[in-house]
């Protein structure tokens, strides 16, 4: 068993003032790393929440062609601009909402083109939110590297994030 080294108390202080000094410069290396990967954990966070929430509608815009179509077969004749438009069709009762400025086959192709934007959006969307996920990821992990990292990944981190964008050297 390795006995303690005892100092004399001029080295110890000046040791311990040091290791004090190491530890301050090691704090201020790593706190703009860390303020910049838990910037972007809560952006890529908020991001997907967002995200998936657009997905939720775009995948609920079966709606808008179903009323398209209930517009186009029981309206086409009806030239009145009305506010909605309500329907009992087996047993479901429709009550779809209309814009008065425009006749009923103009409001027809505006659910149709929504219809249309939703089913396009979900695969875009999906991507979207496959990449911010694996962002997210990565600056989990980089925040669990910063406080693990010595100084010289430190320094590489530091210019990985930079080579990136996210910070200037």
């Amino acid at each position: 068993k390795e006995e303690p080294k005892i100092l004399p108390w001029d080295e110890g202080l000046e040791t311990f003032y040091k290791s004090i000094q190491i530890q301050a410069k090691r704090t201020d290396k790593t706190k703009e790393l860390l303020l910049i990967a838990k910037k972007e954990v809560k952006k890529y966070s908020n991001k997907i929440s967002k995200l998936e929430v657009e997905l939720e509608k775009s995948e609920n815009s079966e709606i808008y062609k179903e009323y398209g179509d209930i517009l186009f077969t029981y309206c086409e004749n009806l030239k009145a601009k009305l506010d909605k438009f309500e329907i009992d069709l087996d047993d479901i009762k429709y009550s779809i909402p209309l814009n008065k400025q425009f006749d009923v086959l103009y409001n027809a192709n505006k659910y149709y083109t929504r219809y249309q934007k939703g089913k396009k959006g979900v695969q875009m969307i999906k991507e979207q939110i496959e990449i911010a996920r694996n962002e997210l990821e990565y600056f989990e992990l980089l925040n669990i590297q910063i406080n693990d990292a010595n100084d010289t990944e430190l320094q590489q981190i530091k210019a990985e994030l930079a080579s990136l964008g996210y910070l200037k050297l």
